[in-house]
């Protein structure tokens, strides 16, 4: 894939993993963020260090909670693979850089 877009002169600028990382049912809040793990792990391979998700939607203070323990996985996940996370704040969780940060 890779490959594909650089013989067409197109760069990869990042690798989309937009999902709900805070999902309410916890089954699916695991499948969300180890597919995630999954792009960040492989980013390089496709050409790009930079995988984008989002904090998703769960605005009470334990999803708040999950979500800094989440994105601190993630970081660490894309630290040890060469990888960079970006995240998309939304209003609704995480919604302003004081809060991201």
């Amino acid at each position: 894939m890779r490959d594909t877009f650089r013989a067409h002169d197109l760069p990869i600028s990042c690798i989309l993993g937009y999902t709900n990382i805070i999902h309410p049912d916890m089954a699916h809040r695991k499948a969300n963020v180890d597919r995630l793990k999954d792009s960040i792990r492989n980013a390089r391979a496709l050409g790009t260090p930079y995988v984008i998700s989002e904090t998703g939607t769960y605005n009470t203070e334990e999803g708040f909670e999950a979500c800094r323990k989440i994105i601190a996985e993630l970081a660490q996940e894309a630290y040890d693979h060469g990888a960079m996370v970006l995240l998309e704040t939304y209003v609704n969780n995480v919604g302003s850089v004081e809060e991201t940060v």
